[in-house]
């Protein structure tokens, strides 16, 4: 998966961590203090796979129609069954 959002949090990170997202795009980073260590702990692997964009790239409506985007204003975490 690829992840095209306004903010990175410490989840996103997690999700890169475990290969579950290839690459993230994004405006900017909202980490605790130890995600933040993390990432600069290992900046040279996530250099790659995060992009940051200027804001008016990152939520410009036609931009996001282009690219094809589902999206969610918050992640939810559930199970196949909803339970």
């Amino acid at each position: 998966m690829t992840a095209y959002t306004e903010v990175i949090q410490d989840g996103m990170l997690q999700l890169l961590r475990s290969g579950t997202l290839e690459v993230a795009s994004a405006t900017a980073f909202s980490l605790s203090e130890e995600s933040m260590q993390e990432l600069r702990a290992d900046i040279a692997d996530y250099r790659k796979r995060i992009i940051l964009r200027p804001q008016e790239i990152s939520n410009h409506p036609e931009v996001i129609r282009r690219l094809g985007c589902l999206a969610m204003n918050g992640m939810i975490e559930t199970d196949i069954y909803g339970t």
